[in-house]
């Protein structure tokens, strides 16, 4: 009998010290992982404090330089979509770790690029290694939720919500930072250290990764069809409500495209503010944006994604209306200004967290062949539509409408290309519900 309990009891002993094992290297996969985003966003702006005045002073026209700033997120966009197409599960954690070989290694190509004598290889050089940047930053952002959710399920919110913090965090520290590398290096360094700093890290990733071994995950994965993902990718793109929530969602989206490239235009212009002082009106939209993410990502834990969604769709139709207020003759620009970035700041991580959680639900009620599949294709979805939303928040807005019009008649088109497909999203999610209730068609 003694020794039936001293077996009990040493086999109770094992099972602990094997679960706190697996918590802890489970723990050092998401902060690794998280650590990766970091260096994703920083691959954004990194380029701003001197790249242009830099190429400038090569003789290169602005319009290149425009688009070698740009061509990364488009990249990034375009080789989401082709993830989205061919990941398979057995493929994911290779993805991820091309994806940070690739992002890291051309970092440092790129700035190694500046050491070109001709002005047209040079121009090659950076226009190539920002696309194979992107490429490296749409196979992490495709993969990394992915890889990180089955280790929480429970926390899927939050955990997503971080890799956004992370994200941003990245792009906040990467201008200082690579500016003060810049006085003290010159050209080349902030590339350098950033790019082996990320390739430090996705070893770090590699090897945490490799060392979990949960059964549950090992039985989900065998139960996946290896191969191209295409044909469920087909699936879930056809799905209508898919598209339901795309469009308010990109349009929540869209403002960051369209702030970046009219609001300091727009300071200069109506309150004679230059770059040097303008920074903290910047900062009231950053901040709110960042500080908003993980209480969004616990009330999608408590399973109120849909109303944080349908909300923050409103919020941010809202916030647009708010900077458009002076065209109606409101004439408290100042104030109007400081209050819609603020509402835009606190409904932007709003309006773009949930929808991990709304296809998810999307596709389950479709009977999606495979969770993990499905996971892939949503992430590769959620990247393919954040880059289009940029570029269309940066270009057909901010640039395009931008040229013709002013800020307060920009704002109010976004305004109303938020509402509409805002309304429509909340009738086919409330419409949805009922159907399912009564078991007619899923959502």
């Amino acid at each position: 009998m003694t020794t039936t309990d001293d077996e009990s009891r040493s086999l109770r002993i094992q099972e602990k010290e094997s679960e706190s094992k697996s918590s802890f290297q489970s723990l050092a996969v998401l902060v690794v992982f998280n650590l990766l985003l970091v260096f994703t966003g920083m691959h954004v702006t990194s380029i701003g404090p001197f790249f242009p005045t830099e190429a400038r002073d090569r003789n290169i026209s602005v319009p290149t330089i425009g688009l070698i700033v740009a061509i990364l997120q488009v990249s990034q966009g375009l080789f989401a979509f082709l993830f989205l197409l061919t990941i398979s599960e057995q493929q994911k954690n290779k993805v991820a770790y091309i994806g940070f070989v690739l992002s890291g290694t051309m970092c440092v190509l790129f700035g190694e690029s500046y050491n070109l004598n001709s002005k047209n290889w040079y121009v090659f050089g950076c226009f190539l290694t920002r696309v194979f940047i992107g490429m490296g930053g749409a196979a992490k952002w495709a993969t990394t939720a992915p890889i990180l959710i089955p280790l929480f399920p429970a926390r899927a919110g939050v955990i997503f919500s971080g890799l956004e913090i992370s994200f941003n965090f990245g792009m906040m520290i990467a201008p200082p930072l690579c500016s003060w590398l810049y006085s003290i290096g010159g050209y080349t360094i902030p590339f350098v250290v950033i790019g082996f700093a990320e390739l430090c890290v996705g070893f770090l990733c590699f090897i945490a990764s490799r060392s979990i071994k949960k059964p549950e995950l090992l039985r989900e994965s065998q139960t996946v069809a290896s191969g191209f993902n295409f044909k469920p990718a087909v699936h879930f793109l056809s799905l209508p409500g898919v598209w339901a929530v795309t469009f308010p969602f990109m349009a929540v989206l869209a403002q960051y495209g369209f702030l970046s490239v009219t609001l300091a235009v727009h300071l200069l212009d109506t309150f004679n503010l230059n770059g040097s002082q303008s920074g903290y009106v910047f900062l009231i939209h950053a901040s709110m944006a960042t500080l908003t993410s993980v209480f969004y990502g616990y009330l999608i834990d408590k399973g109120y994604s849909k109303v944080t969604f349908l909300v923050c769709l409103a919020l941010t139709a809202l916030g647009y209306f708010i900077l458009a207020l002076p065209f109606f003759g409101f004439d408290y620009p100042r104030w109007t200004l400081y209050a819609g970035l603020i509402v835009l700041g606190i409904s932007s991580n709003g309006g773009f967290l949930p929808c991990y959680f709304l296809f998810d639900l999307i596709g389950k009620r479709n009977n999606f062949p495979s969770e993990e599949s499905l996971r892939l294709c949503i992430c590769s979805w959620i990247t393919t539509s954040y880059g289009i939303a940029l570029i269309f928040g940066q270009y057909v807005v901010g640039g395009v409408f931008f040229n013709y019009f002013d800020f307060y008649q920009s704002s109010l088109l976004l305004s109303v290309l938020t509402l509409i497909p805002a309304i429509a999203a909340g009738i086919y999610i409330v419409t949805s519900d009922v159907n399912h209730k009564h078991q007619y068609n899923p959502i």
